[in-house]
């Protein structure tokens, strides 16, 4: 197995969402820095909405995809 960080490819995005939006309450967020929880949960967002949005962003050096044998299995940032 090969686990490296890269950068986001538009394949990726159906993953990431997934893990972002498709569950109301995840377990992750219980875990995540307690400043994030201090705003208002955002709505979710749709898989379209979340990939155009995506796809318009510029390429930031502050995010990488976690991949394991070239699929992405999540998100790292800073």
């Amino acid at each position: 197995m090969n686990l490296t960080l890269r950068e986001r490819h538009n394949e990726d995005l159906p993953v990431l969402w997934h893990w972002m939006h498709a569950q109301p309450d995840p377990e992750w967020k219980r875990w995540d820095a307690p400043y994030f929880h201090s705003a208002a949960a955002p709505k979710s967002t749709s898989l379209e909405a979340f990939t155009e949005q995506a796809q318009a962003a510029l390429p930031t050096a502050h995010q990488r995809i976690i991949a394991l044998d070239g699929q992405c299995i999540g998100q790292a940032t800073r």
